[in-house]
């Protein structure tokens, strides 16, 4: 055992808040730390919250990915709605809900993740 690692430990990752190299984190504890980049318009979030459905988890799901991509168009990744526990209709359903309210714009193709532009919230 060294440093209180055993042997068999031959992958090593440097951990930012410990400051030493441990072994790589778990799926769980990865999660853990997962965070929606702001600012958040409220008026955006509020006409998102009036609409049916899922369309408030997957408008946090599309912010969540705006901030991870830098940008306001990217791709919408199915597993980014399954992480929130959002089914492929219910994601595509408020895709349309959000879309037809003004929040986002999206452009489909058959066989191809849906790429989303987030919109300003119209007054």
């Amino acid at each position: 055992m060294v440093d209180g690692l055993p042997l068999e430990t031959t992958e090593l990752v440097w951990d930012r808040v410990a400051g030493t190299f441990g072994p790589p984190k778990t799926d769980a504890e990865r999660t853990h730390h997962q965070f929606i980049m702001g600012p958040l318009p409220l008026l955006w979030f509020q006409k998102a919250s009036a609409l049916p459905g899922k369309a408030l988890h997957v408008a946090l799901g599309l912010w969540r990915m705006k901030g991870l991509c830098r940008s306001k168009t990217f791709s919408f990744k199915r597993s980014a709605a399954a992480k929130l526990r959002v089914s492929p209709d219910a994601t595509y359903d408020a895709l349309t809900n959000l879309e037809e309210c003004g929040l986002i714009s999206v452009v489909r193709h058959r066989g191809r993740s849906p790429v989303v532009t987030i919109l300003d919230a119209p007054s």
